[in-house]
């Protein structure tokens, strides 16, 4: 049996391993677009602020490493671009060399995760603005912020899970944060009077913290100078950060007619079952 899994990290790496041990007779496939295929996502944040010293310490298995325990053959740095669900058969480019590759497959699993949401703002292509969603994205981050000498003012847009914790990484950095939030208290998933307790530590931290604001526009000829909100409040700034959500990847099914469900991310059953017959998603 050929079972072929999009995506690495978290859901496609588990997902493989898990099959491996439920079906060692079965070849199994994992196709990552990126470079690295297992690390601590959560360790991201203290990697920023310098807590944990590289890149490497965050790396749970080189792809090597990961083929060889787990019995699953890794292609990194390849990319999916096409499911033809009729024959069972994937497009996907070598980013590498560019070649096009046409395999099969008995069961497939897609594990694209998400992505950060991106609004079209004045200024998004600035030197200076991020987003954070994996280990490279850091790694780039990481290095901006070695050119400013641990100094600068960051703002950050968006003042959930990740929002906070690189309030924490930039001011551990020595960097003043300013942090907006568009909703009238931070973490807006959490009740209001315990959003307040987090909030009151943050300005005990030196946080600047602006509510009922968002995001308007990023100011700059090249490199990034400052922030405006959408009540024409004007911020410093030597880096910025978006952090105002994330969306599923769900390109691939949905040009492969694989049912969505109505948050916009792939319809599963409790098998993680897709509408498509040998098709499951994490």
């Amino acid at each position: 049996m050929e079972i072929v899994v999009i995506g690495g990290v978290a859901g496609g790496a588990t997902a493989a391993a898990r099959a491996h041990r439920q079906n060692p007779e079965a070849n199994i496939t994992i196709y990552e677009a990126g470079p690295h295929i297992s690390y601590a996502a959560c360790g991201i944040p203290y990697y920023i602020s310098c807590q944990v010293p590289s890149a490497r310490s965050l790396i749970m298995f080189t792809p090597r490493e990961f083929q060889k325990q787990k019995g699953v053959t890794v292609k990194t740095r390849h990319m999916v671009r096409e499911i033809n669900r009729r024959d069972h058969q994937l497009i996907i480019e070598d980013l590498n060399s560019g070649d096009t590759l046409d395999v099969s497959y008995d069961r497939l699993i897609i594990a694209c995760g998400a992505e950060p949401v991106i609004p079209s703002l004045p200024g998004r292509e600035l030197e200076g603005v991020f987003t954070l969603r994996g280990i490279e994205e850091a790694m780039t981050l990481r290095r901006f912020l070695e050119t400013l000498g641990d100094e600068g003012h960051a703002v950050i847009a968006g003042g959930g899970a990740i929002g906070l914790e690189m309030a924490e990484a930039f001011s551990l950095r020595g960097m003043r944060v300013t942090l907006l939030e568009k909703a009238n208290h931070i973490l807006p998933g959490m009740d209001e009077d315990m959003a307040r307790i987090v909030e009151e530590h943050l300005l005990e931290r030196g946080v600047q913290l602006v509510l009922k604001e968002g995001l308007a526009a990023f100011t700059g000829t090249s490199k990034l100078q400052g922030v405006e909100t959408d009540k024409g409040t004007y911020y410093n700034a030597d880096v910025a950060l978006l952090s105002i959500g994330i969306k599923p990847r769900v390109e691939l099914a949905r040009q492969a007619g694989i049912q969505l469900g109505y948050t916009g991310a792939i319809d599963v059953d409790e098998k993680m079952a897709t509408s498509a017959q040998g098709i499951y998603a994490a």
